[in-house]
């Protein structure tokens, strides 16, 4: 059955509320685990069926403080885990089947005593509630009756919980996970939907309620995206209309809070690995590197929907990618920019969506003037300039224009580029020059960049501009 989840956040009411949850979670982490202990006592043992496991005489122990909802669920989470277990081992045993090449491990338990458990719990459909209001929102569900008694609770009584966020689809409830962050004192929740549709329309919301939105006013049957670290996502329609994402603002935050993760790090205890303070800063790190490429991918492909574009190609950057001998340039390209985490959004998005995609390779797209075809040009950070026609634009303008007219159907010309002879009239406008949106991140929504802001960043993506001008030959 098809599903999605919404991602949100809650809080503790009270201490008491708090308390509750914690008992709750932790009987539930106790509870999958001794469920998965027997089963793996089960597996290896001779000639006993994991399925025949004694995990039903556990319910006196844990149905008192989970509730048998929560029990009945969590029995069916390790069920599933041991399904798919059984599955690759299948694959694994199979000679014709060469998809699994490592033998599977036998499902494994919710945390440890070392690392610690992870408060974590699951609700069923039917013993949970989601309140909304523009002043808050609540969800309520059910727990065991003895952990009602032992704080207080009526017998209809069930625990309540403030929920921060907005949520993207609706349809008919699924599972409800709960998973307590002890590091930012919230609880992770990911709620279930079966069924889904669109809550947004549209809109792409991000954690403070700002709206991004690029306007479309064309009817492109294809585009192409050019990834990269300074920029984002650069994407080019078939109709001749652009959109620039800079990312530079967002390194700079990014690069800061590593910083401060360094600093934190050396004044550890000679013992010492990690701290709480230093595991907030780098869920914060990520946190936001991870808003952004979500907030930056969502607006492209919402944007691409309503222009009607039927296929998007994207750049594929296998044997692109290399080490570079600066530790910056390093830092921004594998751990900031996470481009197997960029790639696995585009793919969860657009299949959301309904946009149709496929990779391509961008070896030399930015290398090659998208108006003539000369491959006598200079590249200057986002500045991209053809020494034989006049050509000049934006780097990543280029490179994507170039990956659309050479995988789909779309001209040079269709976009609104036109080679014109070196020594031309300088003055000249460049007809049909394509429209391009700069768009910069204020760490909640993306805004445009205006001209003079770009004109005075020396380093910015927006030092040159993208809408392809006629300059004389150098």
């Amino acid at each position: 059955m098809d599903a999605r989840t919404n991602q949100l956040t809650a809080s503790f009411p009270t201490e008491t509320a708090k308390h509750v949850f914690c008992e709750f979670a932790a009987a539930s982490d106790a509870c999958y685990n001794s469920i998965n202990y027997r089963r793996q006592q089960a597996y290896f043992t001779d000639g006993e069926n994991v399925w025949e496991a004694p995990v039903r005489e556990l319910r006196d122990e844990y149905v008192p403080i989970i509730g048998s909802g929560t029990f009945d669920q969590i029995e069916r989470k390790n069920a599933d885990a041991w399904e798919s277990f059984f599955e690759l081992l299948e694959d694994y045993h199979d000679p014709e089947n060469q998809s699994v090449t490592e033998k599977p491990s036998v499902p494994g338990y919710w945390g440890s005593r070392s690392e610690g458990y992870p408060l974590r719990t699951l609700i069923r459909n039917d013993l949970y509630e989601f309140e909304w209001g523009e002043d808050g929102s609540t969800v309520e569900f059910t727990i065991g009756q003895a952990l009602k008694e032992t704080y207080g609770y009526g017998h209809y009584e069930r625990l309540r919980l403030d929920v921060h966020g907005d949520t993207r689809w609706t349809g008919k409830d699924g599972q409800l996970e709960l998973c307590y962050d002890e590091d930012f004192d919230v609880i992770r929740v990911n709620h279930t939907v079966r069924q889904p549709a669109l809550r947004t329309g549209g809109h792409s919301y991000t954690q403070t309620g700002h709206t991004n939105r690029l306007e479309s006013s064309s009817d492109a049957r294809f585009a192409a995206i050019d990834l990269g670290a300074n920029n984002t996502i650069t994407a080019v329609t078939s109709a001749g209309e652009a959109v620039v994402c800079n990312a530079r603002s967002e390194f700079q935050r990014f690069r800061s809070l590593s910083e401060r993760i360094a600093t934190l790090q050396s004044q550890l205890a000679t013992d010492s690995y990690s701290s709480r303070q230093i595991r907030r800063t780098f869920a914060r790190r990520g946190n936001r590197r991870d808003h952004h490429l979500d907030a930056t991918v969502r607006l492209v492909a919402e944007w691409l929907h309503e222009t009607g574009v039927e296929h998007v190609v994207v750049g594929d950057l296998t044997n692109v990618l290399s080490t570079h001998w600066n530790a910056r340039v390093n830092e921004k390209t594998h751990a900031f920019w996470s481009h197997g985490g960029l790639i696995d959004r585009i793919e969860v998005t657009f299949e959301e969506i309904g946009v149709d995609w496929s990779e391509e390779s961008e070896t030399g797209s930015s290398s090659t003037c998208p108006a003539c075809g000369s491959e006598h040009v200079e590249r200057d950070g986002d500045s991209f300039d053809c020494l034989d026609c006049g050509y000049r634009g934006h780097s990543d303008v280029v490179g994507a224009t170039n990956l659309l007219v050479e995988h789909t159907d779309a001209s040079a010309l269709e976009i609104g580029l036109m080679a014109q002879p070196a020594g031309h009239d300088a003055e000249r406008s460049w007809r049909g020059d394509l429209q391009v949106t700069h768009l910069k991140w204020d760490d909640h929504a993306w805004i445009p960049t205006h001209t003079s802001e770009r004109e005075r960043a020396d380093h910015s993506t927006n030092e040159a501009s993208a809408n392809p001008q006629v300059h004389p030959a150098r």
